[in-house]
């Protein structure tokens, strides 16, 4: 098994000192370096909120600001939310569910009760995390297409490319939107 020493302070990048070594485990690179990008897509595909973040926090701890910022974006709560393991905490889904939300969809990592075990086995739970899919979908169309694969804004202007590259595909979302409907 291999074993890795991170240090906060070391500089991963010339061009972009605030970016940090992130633990994916995928069979390409086990380590990548960059910066931690969350999104939030709606039910049409548009991208409603993205925070880019400094270093490399745990995804459980980027789930219910990301929520809270949806909602102001928005001016309401979703109705649902979906979101991978990562981000499960017992604390998220009830802080997510008290902002008004209907339905939480994070499945539990690891070993699960009986209770967690019907809970995930209901249709609305499975029909989320199958939509929840397609996000990853979304994520890889603004990686090849829109940009967001390399960024051209270093450091504190990461942020700047990041939204480019979402306003780029909302406008040509809406493009498409509003051509089905005319």
């Amino acid at each position: 098994m291999k074993r890795y020493h991170f240090h906060a302070d070391r500089i991963v990048s010339i061009f972009d000192q605030g970016a940090r070594p992130i633990k994916r485990g995928k069979a390409k690179a086990d380590i990548e370096f960059g910066r931690k990008v969350a999104l939030a897509e709606s039910e049409e595909g548009l991208i409603v909120s993205s925070h880019v973040e400094e270093g490399n926090p745990a995804d459980k701890t980027l789930a219910v600001p990301m929520v809270k910022k949806s909602i102001k974006a928005l001016n309401k709560a979703p109705k649902e939310v979906a979101a991978d393991r990562g981000f499960y905490s017992s604390e998220n889904e009830e802080e997510i569910q008290g902002l008004k939300v209907k339905h939480v969809a994070i499945p539990k990592p690891g070993k699960k009760s009986e209770k967690r075990l019907k809970h995930e086995c209901q249709h609305w739970f499975k029909r989320l995390i199958r939509w929840r899919s397609g996000g990853e979908a979304t994520i890889g169309l603004l990686k090849r297409k829109y940009g967001l694969n390399v960024c051209l804004f270093h450091g504190e202007n990461t942020g700047i490319w990041v939204n480019l590259s979402i306003f780029t595909h909302n406008v040509s979302k809406l493009a498409k939107i509003m051509a089905q409907t005319c």
